[in-house]
This record gives structure tokens, C-alpha cells and sequence, in this order.
């Protein structure tokens, strides 16, 4: 103040401007990135909030802290900061606050789509559930999107009421979807006058009853 320097230790350190913290050595300096402070005589600045940050010096206040640019494979959301992307979404992170869909029919993990290429066909896994797995033979899986699969009986086992020879399903978006619910859990036990799948009686039974028919007749005869 004026009229109070008797010597050069009445020096003291001026107040420093907001961003900025005083040592007390070297005077004011700028606060580190992502740290704030609002000047005067504070010897420390305080830390954004998590996810937040602030260039060098540029911190006056915590409101100056803005949310740090998120990874790929996130997006921000301007209440709590870069979250995942829901899974079959993607994003190449910054600043966007949303993630795109892949293309129908692809997917990719929470998270993990940084870009349109992390999208891949999805594959299906698991049959149905409305599936008799112990009357079905069934196929290889996983197969991947479009795959047209055949469901087969089980030995001793034959189709009724359906116009395929064999159960059809086709991969779709990760679900095996059948063509014709009619066929769903027809695998019948083979009996005598069991009706084929074309409709007609089985061949190889009617042949061989009309034998044993036409030999009754021929020992009658004799």
C-alpha cells in the first residue's frame, strides 16, 4: 500500500486472477488442465468434476469445466458424461450425443461399435424354444444371418401335417425363424396307417399289407 514499504520484505504477492493459484515463490501461476480456481490468495486449485476438464488457466470457476470428449463406442450424455453405446449401435465418440443403429440384420457388443465396420451379421445360436429338441435332430449352429437350416425328425420319427419334407428355419437378426408353423412339434411316432407328409398313406406299408392280404386269399383258395 502506499507510504508501507520500509523494505522489500513488505513485498507481498499481489492477488492473482481467476484460473490461476499463488506460490509463494514464484508469485501467480496458472492453474493445471482440468483443474480450476477463482484467484485472490488460494495456494491450490480444485479439480473439475469427473469426466470434466479445462484447458491450463482457463478454469475461473467449476462451471468452466466442460465434459471431456468421449471415446469411440460411447456418447455423451450432458448429465452424467460419456456412457457405452447400446449393443447393435456405434459411434466415433467426440462430442456426439447419440450412437446410429447398424444395418438391420448386424450387430456389435455394448460399447464396442466405433464405427459402421465394427457392424457384423448376426448369427443364430439357439433353436426355439417351442422346439421338441428330443424328437429334433439338430442342425450345426451358430449359422449366420439368412442361412436357411433343415430341423429333421429323429429316427422312428416322421412329419404329419406339414408341406415340407423336413422343417425349415431361417436365420433372422439372431433368431431362427420357422417357415411353416404347422411343422412345429408334428415329429408323430411311425405307425401303420400314419399319413406321409405328401398326404398319400406310406408306400412301403399299403404294399406290403396288400401281400399279406393277397396271400391270406391264396391259402383260402387252395
Amino acid at each position: 500500500e502506499p507510504g508501507q514499504g520500509g523494505s522489500q520484505e513488505d513485498c507481498d504477492w499481489k492477488s492473482c486472477s481467476a484460473g490461476q493459484y499463488l506460490d509463494q515463490q514464484s508469485g501467480c501461476q496458472d492453474c493445471p488442465a482440468d483443474q480450476w480456481s477463482t484467484g485472490g490468495d488460494s495456494s491450490l486449485c480444485t479439480l473439475c468434476p469427473e469426466g470434466k476438464g479445462v484447458e491450463p488457466g482457463q478454469g475461473g470457476s467449476q462451471e468452466d469445466c466442460d465434459w471431456k470428449s468421449c471415446s469411440a463406442g460411447q456418447y455423451l450424455d450432458q448429465q452424467s458424461g460419456c456412457q457405452d453405446c447400446p449393443a447393435d449401435q456405434w459411434s466415433t465418440g467426440g462430442n456426439m450425443t447419440s450412437c446410429k443403429n447398424c444395418s438391420d440384420g448386424k450387430g456389435v457388443e455394448a460399447g464396442q461399435g466405433n464405427s459402421e465396420e465394427d457392424c457384423v451379421w448376426k448369427t443364430c445360436s439357439v433353436l426355439p424354444d417351442i422346439l421338441n429338441t428330443s424328437l429334433i435332430i439338430s442342425p450345426e449352429l451358430p449359422v449366420s444371418n439368412g442361412t436357411i437350416v433343415s430341423l429333421k425328425c429323429r429316427k422312428g420319427y416322421v412329419l404329419v401335417n406339414c408341406s415340407w419334407k423336413d422343417m425349415k428355419a431361417i436365420c433372422v437378426n439372431g433368431e431362427l425363424r420357422m417357415n411353416d408353423s404347422d411343422c412345429l412339434q408334428n415329429c408323430r411316432v411311425v405307425s401303420k396307417y400314419k399319413v406321409s407328409i405328401d398326404g398319400s398313406y406310406d408306400i412301403a406299408i399299403l404294399i406290403v399289407s396288400v401281400v399279406l392280404v393277397l396271400a391270406r386269399f391264396s391259402n383260402e383258395a387252395q
